[in-house]
C-alpha cells in the first residue's frame, strides 16, 4: 500500500526516466568501469530482463530481481535515491550480460573470453559507487569524528533509508559515545539548513557528499 500511495502522489514517467538513467550508470560502471548517466544502457538491460524472463531458472531469477528492483524504486518515487539501491541487481546485471553474449555468439568460447576479460578489467569498479550517500562517504564522515573531543552524544537526523550503515561504522571505528557527553554531534542529510540541538544552534563541522556534521557543546 505504501508504494501504491507514493506512486499516486507523483507522475510516474519522470521517475521511470530517472530510474533507468541511474540503472544505466550502475551498468556503465560494472561493465565499462566508467560511472556515467546512461538511459540507453538502462533501457537495454531492462528490456533484456523482460525478454529473458522465460529462460532457464538462473536467467529467470536474475531477470526478475532486476525488473522488481527497478519497479520498486520507481514506485518509491525518490528522485534523489542513491545508486546503491540497485545493489541487489549487481549480479543479475552481470548474468544478463553473460547470457546476452552467449546468445549472440555462435561459439561459446568467444563469449566466455569476452566475459572474463571484461570482468577482470573492471574488477575495481564493483567495490565502489561514488554517490552522495555511498558507504565511502559515510566512512569519511565517521572518521572525521575522531578529531572531535570524545566521548560524543551522536544524534542521527536522516531521511528514512539514508543513514543506513553509520551505526555499524561508528562501532567499527571505535567512536566513543555517551548520551550524557557535553559534545553533541548531529549527523544529517539536511545540508541546506542550520542544525539545532534542543533549540540551540549547532556549528557545522564538515560535509561529505550529501551528509554533514554539526557540533554543539554544552557549557
Amino acid at each position: 500500500m505504501f508504494f501504491i500511495q507514493k506512486s499516486l502522489e507523483f507522475e510516474l514517467f519522470p521517475m521511470i526516466i530517472i530510474a533507468l538513467t541511474k540503472l544505466g550508470k550502475v551498468i556503465s560502471g560494472i561493465i565499462f568501469s566508467r560511472f556515467s548517466d546512461n538511459i540507453y544502457l538502462g533501457l537495454i538491460w531492462f528490456t533484456l530482463a523482460f525478454i529473458f524472463l522465460r529462460r532457464n531458472p538462473l536467467i529467470k531469477i536474475a531477470s526478475e530481481i532486476l525488473v522488481i528492483t527497478t519497479l520498486l524504486i520507481v514506485l518509491f518515487h525518490d528522485p534523489a535515491f542513491p545508486e546503491y539501491y540497485f545493489i541487489a541487481s549487481y549480479l543479475p546485471i552481470i548474468v544478463i550480460f553473460i547470457n546476452s553474449l552467449f546468445t549472440l555468439s555462435k561459439r561459446g568460447i568467444i563469449a566466455f573470453l569476452i566475459v572474463v576479460a571484461t570482468l577482470a578489467l573492471n574488477l575495481a569498479s564493483y567495490t565502489r559507487l561514488d554517490t552522495p550517500y555511498s558507504l565511502n562517504v559515510k566512512k569519511q564522515l565517521v572518521l572525521s569524528l575522531r578529531s572531535l573531543p570524545q566521548p560524543l552524544d551522536i544524534k542521527e537526523d536522516f531521511t528514512p533509508g539514508r543513514g543506513g550503515g553509520i551505526g555499524y561504522l561508528l562501532d567499527y571505528y571505535s567512536i566513543s559515545r555517551d548520551p550524557n557527553a557535553s559534545s553533541k554531534v548531529i549527523l544529517t542529510d539536511n545540508v541546506n539548513y542550520p542544525s539545532y540541538f534542543e533549540g540551540e544552534l549547532a556549528v557545522d563541522q564538515a560535509r561529505f557528499g550529501q551528509i554533514k556534521t554539526a557540533l554543539f557543546v554544552v557549557q
